[in-house]
């Protein structure tokens, strides 16, 4: 199954988004923890987004107006 490059970066998105709330309700003492994994994730969907978007030429575009 292909995601497209689009919807990828839509869930790097919402799961940078999904880490700053979620961070409000843990403990202080696992925000860290919670971050850490959580910019895991963006970091490996934005790997994968643009290792797509080198080796299977998708990409997207978006019109500005």
């Amino acid at each position: 199954m292909i995601i497209e490059t689009q919807m990828l970066i839509y869930t790097v998105l919402f799961l940078c988004v999904a880490g700053m709330v979620a961070s409000l309700f843990v403990p202080v003492s696992r925000q860290g923890r919670l971050l850490a994994w959580t910019g895991c994730l963006v970091s490996i969907g934005l790997i994968w987004a643009g290792v797509k978007s080198l080796i299977f030429g998708y990409t997207f575009t978006q019109s500005l107006w």
